[in-house]
């Protein structure tokens, strides 16, 4: 494993996990958000965007975290391991919950210079569609583009059997 792409609902945890297969492997991690997101919570412009994401993706290895379904195929293409941390809806929506408790106001380290943690509806309506609207996307996606590894990790015991293996 030398490119591991991480993806799933926001609240899954994938930047922890990443983190933690970044630690465990020696691998340089990548969160997106932090390319992604300027300051204010401002995009990227699109074409900045997408030459920041095909360097990320050039490089010999990595672990990414993030969606950004404009990005996605070249990034599952590119990958040589897939890790779709798909958890259910209550516990992606428990841990934003906890983590605007936590960062509230202030910006987290995985995110983009002056972006401060809040909560909209939009994003809580994004979690609670996101089995039935992107899940199958990505599933799909997985199923026509991967020649790599797939963890389908849907549960803590998945998650820690996982990074067990290592």
């Amino acid at each position: 494993m030398k490119r591991i792409c991480v993806l799933g609902c926001s609240g899954a945890g994938k930047t922890t996990l990443a983190t933690e297969i970044a630690a465990r492997t020696g691998l340089p991690h990548h969160s997106l958000d932090s390319y992604y997101w300027k300051p204010g919570w401002t995009p990227t412009a699109k074409d900045d965007w997408f030459l920041a994401h095909r360097r990320l993706i050039d490089e010999d290895a990595w672990v990414i975290d993030g969606n950004y379904f404009s990005t996605l195929v070249s990034r599952v293409a590119a990958a040589d391991t897939i890790v779709f941390v798909d958890l259910a809806r209550w516990r992606c929506l428990y841990r934003i919950a906890k983590r605007t408790l936590r960062w509230w106001g202030r910006t987290r380290p995985d995110m983009g210079e002056d972006c401060p943690e809040s909560l909209d509806l939009a994003f809580l309506r994004y979690i609670w569609n996101f089995k039935a609207v992107h899940r199958p996307h990505i599933l799909g996606l997985l199923d026509d583009l991967s020649g790599g590894q797939i963890v389908h990790i849907r549960n803590e015991r998945e998650r820690t059997a996982f990074l067990a293996g290592l």
